[in-house]
């Protein structure tokens, strides 16, 4: 961003052809938020309502396996501070319900690989394998 940024406002041979493709530094932003928003917000529903917002495409999982990952991920957190606390009871009665928490989501994810087209599926790896390289770059 900062670098297409920089060329507009340097003016010259490159701002010139950005701009006759359309190219403003408002647009370079907006496209910036817009892409880099729900990595950087880790509260961000892909989907959701509002312009610039990601839309769930035919690889993506259903609502409900993200929701328990969510929910499993709670229940560590909450079994790890029993533990620190010493409260051992407590841990196990929190690990028998991240355990069934994660038997359901097994079962959904199950599911939905049986409908989920390996076309789009490999290409939705291939994109957020090149996701990360790009953020291992930065």
């Amino acid at each position: 961003m900062e670098l297409v940024v920089g060329l507009l406002a340097a003016g010259g041979g490159a701002a010139r052809v950005l701009g006759e493709h359309g190219v403003t530094e408002e647009r370079v932003r907006e496209a910036y938020a817009r892409i880099w928003a729900p990595f950087l917000d880790e509260n961000a529903i892909w989907g959701g309502p509002g312009p610039g917002t990601p839309t769930r495409g035919p690889a993506d999982p259903p609502i409900e396996i993200e929701a328990l990952t969510s929910e499993i991920a709670e229940y560590r957190r909450r079994k790890e501070a029993a533990v620190d606390a010493q409260e051992y009871t407590q841990a196990a009665l929190i690990r028998d319900k991240e355990k069934a928490v994660e038997r359901r989501r097994s079962e959904l994810i199950r599911e939905w690989a049986a409908t989920v087209d390996p076309v789009d599926l490999a290409e939705a790896v291939v994109s957020l394998r090149e996701m990360v390289a790009i953020l291992r770059r930065t």
